[in-house]
């Protein structure tokens, strides 16, 4: 079995039925309940299926919520053959829905608690959850308004005891609408990838802070295949 890397949002190991995050990352697993938020360049949307391998080989079925229309299967097919299991085995456990416009992804996260508790997933991935509130064909105002029901309804997914992961690449319209803030403001953990002028890719925690500041995590040049992120 070919090594994966670890995740700063969830754990293979397991200790009992209500542990999917174990103490294998600084400062460890979200805990049950929580918002954490992914952000870099567009190449996340790349990188997230990797962190979230552990649920999915842990036996979890996950639902994906798709702003942005990057949902990629190969990606996913390519962490179980490098975990020595067949990919069928991990696509049947992702749930996906896709949304074009900021009220669909509205739409879809109202609707989503009920469609978790149906399949029985505890963890949902909202990648590209921004993309769609960017759109400069709708007016600010429409957008604040659709954006605030959006967070509290990610609020109430939370306090119902679901692990929210919102994958976040950057976009040229955050500094019109930043909507970032917001996002970060509710979040247990925000995570910042980055590729570095070197080679390396780097994944910040910049929320919550460790008495140290930063918790950072380095993957070298000899994890590129591991990682598999486009051009590299």
């Amino acid at each position: 079995m070919n090594q994966l890397p670890p995740s700063p949002f969830f754990s293979l190991q397991r200790e009992g039925e209500d542990a999917i995050l174990t103490r294998d990352w600084p400062p460890y697993g979200l805990p049950p309940g929580c918002l954490g938020a992914l952000y870099g360049p567009k190449s996340v949307l790349r990188l997230y299926p990797w962190l979230v391998s552990p649920v999915l080989l842990a036996g979890e079925a996950v639902l994906v919520v798709d702003g942005g229309n990057s949902f990629n299967s190969y990606d996913f097919s390519e962490i179980a053959q490098r975990a020595g299991r067949g990919p069928e085995e991990v696509l049947k456990r992702i749930h996906i829905s896709r949304a074009f416009t900021c009220h669909q992804v509205l739409a879809l996260v109202r609707k989503t608690g009920a469609f978790a508790r149906r399949v029985r997933a505890r963890v949902i991935i909202l990648p590209g959850l921004m993309d769609t509130y960017y759109d400069e064909a709708i007016p600010a105002r429409e957008v604040r308004r659709v954006w605030e029901a959006t967070r509290a309804h990610l609020g109430r997914l939370a306090r119902e005891n679901f692990l929210l992961l919102a994958v976040c690449p950057d976009h040229l319209m955050e500094e019109k609408r930043p909507l970032r803030a917001s996002l970060a403001q509710m979040a247990g953990r925000v995570v910042v990838y980055r590729e570095e002028e070197n080679g390396d890719h780097t994944l910040r925690l910049v929320k919550p802070r460790g008495e140290g500041g930063f918790f950072e995590f380095t993957v070298s040049r000899a994890f590129d295949a591991v990682w598999n992120i486009p051009g590299r």
